[in-house]
């Protein structure tokens, strides 16, 4: 017989079930001491970037510091597991591939994306593949990526994950939640909860989902990121828009064209843009 149990790298989807059986279990999970514990400080990127810094002997090594240390806080930074937390912390994954990268190469990784964790985008699926919440995905990247709920559920088992009828916006927002890809912003005057897109990288992960889901074949996405491209470095948006045309607006009939106006215009570019923002 145990007199107390510790349980550590266990996500709330579970949770429900593991603790079943007794009914004295204390989820430590949001409180604020124990933050700092899920990722890195501010403090301690920089002192290992430092030192890297001093490794490879880079000439400039305060400005590369400071360069670098912009690059993590771009890509890697935005976590926070608390409320009351002010601070953010680093992804300890991304931090780690990225430190073992300079370190051995004396430069930056090409990909800043770690393929550890490259599985988060089977999270983004399981929405997808829920009836009528895509809807999710698109607005957390047009509402500067964040959105709001009552309150964080604390816990839910499998039965749970498998009914859609529990699905509501409130459970898949903390699904995404607990397995990173949304962090807590702040709680607001009301007492709702505010997530949002942790970084840059997360970010890259929804718009490759978002891409994928409105254009499902591969040509398609290829020719519109060469469109977006020639905007990008040309400036010329003759390309995009003969693309946006010919896969928006070819759907449309004569009946919806009679409605269409410069609003219109403005959506399917917006949606575009999103679709080929480069991450």
């Amino acid at each position: 017989m145990f007199d107390r149990v510790f349980i550590t790298g266990v996500s709330p989807v579970v949770m429900s079930d593991i603790t079943s059986g007794y009914n004295v279990a204390e989820n430590i999970y949001f409180e604020p001491e124990f933050n700092n514990l899920c990722g890195f400080t501010q403090n301690e990127v920089e002192e290992v970037i430092t030192n890297i810094a001093q490794l490879c002997g880079f000439k400039d090594k305060e400005s590369k510091v400071k360069e670098a240390v912009g690059f993590m806080k771009t890509y890697y930074n935005g976590y926070k597991f608390c409320y009351k937390k002010s601070g953010y912390i680093y992804n300890p994954t991304l931090s780690i591939y990225f430190f073992k990268h300079l370190q051995k190469e004396c430069e930056y990784p090409f990909e800043m994306l770690d393929d550890n964790l490259a599985v988060d985008e089977s999270k983004l699926e399981y929405i997808l593949r829920i009836p009528k919440r895509q809807e999710l995905l698109l607005s957390l990247m047009e509402h500067n990526q964040e959105v709001v709920i009552p309150a964080i559920s604390r816990r839910f088992g499998i039965q749970e994950m498998l009914d859609d009828a529990s699905k509501d916006h409130a459970f898949l927002v903390s699904f995404l939640y607990y397995f990173g890809v949304l962090t807590i912003k702040e709680c607001s005057d009301d007492l709702q909860s505010i997530l949002k897109v942790p970084n840059l990288v997360m970010k890259g992960l929804y718009v490759d989902r978002i891409c994928r889901m409105f254009l499902p074949m591969p040509d398609d996405r290829d020719n519109g990121k060469d469109a977006a491209d020639q905007l990008w470095s040309k400036g010329d948006i003759a390309p995009l828009c003969r693309f946006v045309e010919d896969k928006y607006f070819k759907i449309f009939t004569n009946c919806d064209y009679r409605w269409a106006n410069e609003l219109t215009v403005k959506t399917a570019f917006k949606k575009s843009t999103i679709i080929f923002a480069r991450t």
